[in-house]
């Protein structure tokens, strides 16, 4: 009797991990949804009027591409390790504003493509470092960072998190077989 009752306590926590992986599953899907879609569908090409109309960029639709009408200022900062500093911060004419853009030092346009989004400390001091313009538009363009970075280690922990649950739920079913098996 009490090795039938933990086998259902064992069956039990295997439903319940494989329920609790499941909504880990949903909850990735969920937050990971704007960035993985934009993905696969590219970068949007926004201009500058829409630049100029936005307050602050949203969550699902900041994956652009953007071609300044002139050349970018880059005023020399550069941010990684001493001999592969992997980083510029370059200024993109916007109107009669600026777009700040983080891109890699190989970037040397017209285009630019990356996600709008808000300065952050490093960001913060390479606008110091620039005698902090003050005609910026109020968030940046991040092209450094791979969109396919986020994309693929969010889709592996998607796929992880459904097989986990998966071999979890048919775990239990295979042991099932062989207690049905045993008892005859």
């Amino acid at each position: 009797m009490s090795k039938k009752r933990s086998q259902q306590g064992a069956d039990l926590g295997r439903m319940l991990g494989a329920a609790g992986l499941a909504l880990a599953a949903v909850v990735v899907a969920g937050f990971s949804a704007p960035f993985v879609v934009q993905a696969f569908r590219g970068p949007r090409t926004i201009t500058e009027e829409e630049l100029l109309a936005t307050k602050e960029p949203g969550w699902w639709d900041n994956y652009v591409r953007f071609t300044p009408s002139r050349p970018a200022v880059d005023p020399g900062v550069r941010y990684g390790v001493k001999g592969n500093e992997g980083t510029k911060y370059v200024l993109l004419p916007v109107g009669g504003r600026a777009l700040f853009c983080a891109a890699r030092i190989q970037n040397n346009g017209p285009e630019y493509v990356g996600r709008l989004g808000s300065l952050g400390v490093t960001e913060d001091e390479a606008v110091s470092r620039m005698g902090s313009p003050n005609h910026l538009l109020p968030f940046m363009l991040q092209g450094v960072r791979s969109i396919w970075f986020d994309t693929l280690a969010a889709l592996a922990v998607l796929v992880g998190c459904i097989g986990g649950a998966l071999w979890l739920l048919l775990s239990g079913r295979h042991s099932g077989g062989k207690r049905s098996n045993a008892a005859r």
